[in-house]
C-alpha cells in the first residue's frame, strides 16, 4: 500500500508500526542447521585468523541455549588459541590485516563485512552479526566466541539442536 493522502494519518502510522516491527528482527535458522552451520563458520574462522598451522581449544561450556524475550537463543561456544597473537593496539595496521582474511568467511557464512574494530573500554576486538542475530566477536588475542543465533526450535533445549 502506497500513503498517500486519501489513506490519512492512521494509515501512516500504521505503515511506520510495520516499517519498524520489520526492523532489526533476526530470522530464526533452523535448529536442525544451527550447530553445523555455526561450526563451519568458526572453522573458517580460526583458519582465518591463526592460520592452517594453528592449534585451538574448543571451550563447550558456553555452548547452550536459554529462551530470551520468547525467542531461542543459540550461543555456539568459544575457541581459544592455544598460543594466543599479540594483542594489537587500537591504532595498529594489523587490525587491516584481521579484517581481511575473516571478512571473506563472515561474508561467505552471511556475516556482515567488518570495516574496523570495535573499542569498548579498555578492549579492542572485532564484532560481525548475521541474519540470525548471531554475533562473532574475535578478541585482539584472536579468540573467537559466537553467540545470540535466533533458532526455530520446537523446543528449545539442548536436545532440539543434538548438543544435549
Amino acid at each position: 500500500m502506497k500513503p498517500t493522502a486519501r489513506h490519512g494519518p492512521a494509515a501512516l502510522a500504521l505503515l511506520g508500526l510495520l516499517v519498524l516491527a520489520s526492523c532489526g528482527r533476526a530470522e530464526p535458522i533452523p535448529a536442525s542447521d544451527a550447530v553445523a552451520h555455526y561450526d563451519e563458520v568458526a572453522d573458517g574462522l580460526t583458519a582465518a585468523i591463526g592460520g592452517e598451522d594453528a592449534e585451538w581449544t574448543f571451550n563447550e561450556r558456553p555452548r547452550h541455549v536459554t529462551v530470551e524475550n520468547g525467542e531461542c537463543m543459540y550461543t555456539a561456544g568459544r575457541w581459544d588459541l592455544e598460543d594466543p597473537l599479540e594483542h594489537p593496539g587500537p591504532e595498529s595496521d594489523e587490525w587491516r590485516t584481521r579484517i581481511a582474511a575473516v571478512n571473506p568467511v563472515l561474508e561467505e557464512n552471511g556475516f556482515e563485512r567488518i570495516a574496523k574494530p570495535t573499542q569498548q573500554e579498555a578492549q579492542t576486538f572485532l564484532q560481525s552479526t548475521d541474519a540470525h542475530g548471531a554475533t562473532a566477536t574475535i578478541s585482539g588475542n584472536g579468540d573467537l566466541f559466537i553467540h545470540s543465533a535466533v533458532v526455530d526450535a520446537g523446543s528449545c533445549t539442548p536436545e532440539a539442536l543434538g548438543i544435549g
